[in-house]
């Protein structure tokens, strides 16, 4: 169990929440279906599918590498011994998908900021796509040391939230009518809010002790 959760519980669960990072676009495809009423079966299809890729992709990278395995099992694949043109490949692949998709993932919040700023010439809303890419780009340097830390706070923040306290909170005010309902709906809303503060106080805590220990080596060195 330690080889799967890792030194931190905590990290582990807050990484999993954050693959419920797309649960917004759920509610704008269904609308967007021609045959709304096959949402439910292609939506079960879809997270059977993914939890299938993320169990195998988790398992393998932990069968190959055991208790070394990184965060991002791409830095294990560069430092294979010796190279390999295979791992080589996929992080060139790897970094092309990042490039081609950060702009869709920028754009709904480019739109808010637009929105906010009362961007409304094209250099304006060209500056604040500037300012936003820098402000990723910094947050991405200063988050490279405790990647694994860092997205578990999004998982812990923006992703539990998401998935399961806001959708619960609704469900409750406007649809909950039975107890079961809406003892459901309270399980969720409460479940969600303690793995929330309890997973944001470990990761703030693994940062602070991240950088006492840090200091304290610099101070002895």
């Amino acid at each position: 169990v330690p080889l799967w959760l890792g030194p931190n519980p905590s990290t582990f669960l807050g990484t999993a929440a954050y693959t419920f990072e797309g649960v917004g676009l759920v509610l704008p495809v269904a609308s967007a279906m021609k045959e709304p009423d096959k949402f439910p079966m292609v939506a079960c299809a879809v997270m059977g599918l993914l939890l299938a890729l993320f169990l195998s992709f988790g398992t393998l990278g932990v069968l190959a590498f055991g208790p070394s395995v990184k965060p991002t099992v791409l830095l294990n694949l560069s430092q294979l011994q010796p190279a390999s043109p295979a791992a080589s490949i996929i992080e060139v692949l790897y970094s092309v998908i990042l490039v081609c998709s950060f702009p869709i993932m920028l754009f709904p919040a480019v739109q808010i900021v637009d929105h906010m700023v009362d961007a409304r010439t094209s250099s304006a809303r060209n500056k604040v796509r500037v300012v936003c890419c820098i402000c990723c780009a910094l947050v991405a340097m200063v988050a490279n040391e405790k990647f694994d830390v860092f997205v578990s706070l999004i998982g812990a923040y923006a992703c539990i939230p998401l998935a399961f306290v806001y959708p619960a909170v609704i469900h409750y005010k406007l649809v909950a009518i039975t107890p079961f309902e809406i003892g459901k709906d309270v399980f969720y809303m409460a479940a969600g809010t303690v793995l929330m503060v309890y997973i944001g106080i470990d990761a703030i805590k693994q940062v602070l002790h991240s950088g006492a220990a840090e200091h304290v080596s610099c101070l002895k060195h």
